[in-house]
C-alpha cells in the first residue's frame, strides 16, 4: 500500500489514482499469468472496493476467492492483456465484477445529479437538425455498454463522445458486434467514451441517415471534420475543405 496506509486514505485518493492501483493488481503476473487467487493486501483492498458495487450484497454473497481471468462477456476482450476480476463462489461457479463501476462516484446518482453524463447530453440539444431526430439523450459509457451487452445487434446510427466532444457518427448493421470489434480506431479506451444510437429498420436506412446527420452536424461540430470517408465527402460538398 505505497500510495496509502488505510482504506480511508485510499477512499480519499483521486479516482484516476484508485483506478491505477486496481489496474496494477489486475495485471499482476501472480494473478493473470500464474493463475493465483488474490491474497494479502491485494485481496483486502479489492474486497473493500467491491463492497462499493451497486449489487455488492448479491455479488459478494458466498464467495470463496477472487481470481483474474479473461473476460467472457464480450468478444472485444479476447486478447491476453484484457482481463477482469472474477468472484469464484463456494460451488465453483463464478461471476465477473467491474472495479470501475465500484469506483464510479456518479454511478448511483440520478441523471439530474450526475456530474459527468450531462456534459455529453448537451450535444443532444444541438439545433440545426431540421428534418432529423435530435441526437438521442440516452448516453451510455461505452465500456459498460460493451461488457453488459446493452447495445442492440440490429442496424443503427451511433454517436460517440470523448472529452465533451462528439467525435464520430457511424452506422452498423449490428451495433453490439461493431463495438466489440478491435478494428474501430475510434473506440480504443472505451472506458473514456460514451455512446448513443438510433435504431434503424435496414442497412439502406443507416446509409442514408449517416450521411444526413454528418451533413447537418459538420458545420457546427468541428470535432467531426475528420470523422470518416463520408465526412470528408460531405465536407467537400459544403466547401469546408482547406
Amino acid at each position: 500500500m505505497s500510495d496509502f496506509d488505510s482504506f480511508e486514505e485510499f477512499d480519499e485518493l483521486p479516482q484516476y489514482t484508485q483506478i491505477k492501483i486496481c489496474k496494477n493488481i489486475l495485471h499482476c503476473p501472480d494473478y493473470n499469468w500464474q493463475k493465483k487467487p488474490l491474497f494479502g493486501d491485494d485481496l483486502d483492498l479489492m474486497l473493500h472496493v467491491f463492497k462499493k458495487h451497486p449489487k455488492s450484497e448479491t455479488k459478494l454473497n458466498n464467495i470463496d476467492r477472487i481470481e483474474v481471468r479473461k473476460s467472457v462477456k464480450s468478444r472485444r476482450y479476447k486478447n491476453t492483456s484484457n482481463y477482469c476480476f472474477h468472484l469464484v463462489y463456494m460451488d465453483e461457479s463464478s461471476d465477473d465484477i467491474s472495479y470501475r463501476k465500484c469506483l464510479d462516484k456518479n454511478h448511483n446518482k440520478d441523471k439530474k445529479g450526475d456530474g459527468d453524463i450531462p456534459r455529453y447530453l448537451t450535444m443532444t440539444r444541438i439545433k440545426g437538425l431540421k428534418g432529423l431526430r435530435v441526437v438521442p439523450k440516452k448516453v451510455e459509457n461505452l465500456e459498460m455498454a460493451i461488457l453488459n451487452e446493452t447495445l442492440p445487434s440490429t442496424p443503427a446510427i451511433y454517436f460517440l463522445w470523448e472529452n465533451d466532444c462528439l467525435i464520430y457518427v457511424g452506422r452498423s448493421v449490428g451495433l453490439l458486434q461493431r463495438m466489440q470489434c478491435d478494428d474501430h480506431k475510434y473506440i480504443n479506451q472505451p472506458q473514456n467514451k460514451y455512446i448513443s444510437y438510433i435504431d434503424c429498420k435496414s442497412y439502406k436506412e443507416t446509409v442514408n441517415l449517416e450521411k444526413k446527420y454528418i451533413r447537418k452536424l459538420i458545420p457546427i461540430v468541428p470535432s467531426l471534420l475528420n470523422n470518416c470517408v463520408v465526412a470528408k465527402k460531405v465536407k467537400r460538398d459544403l466547401g469546408l475543405d482547406k
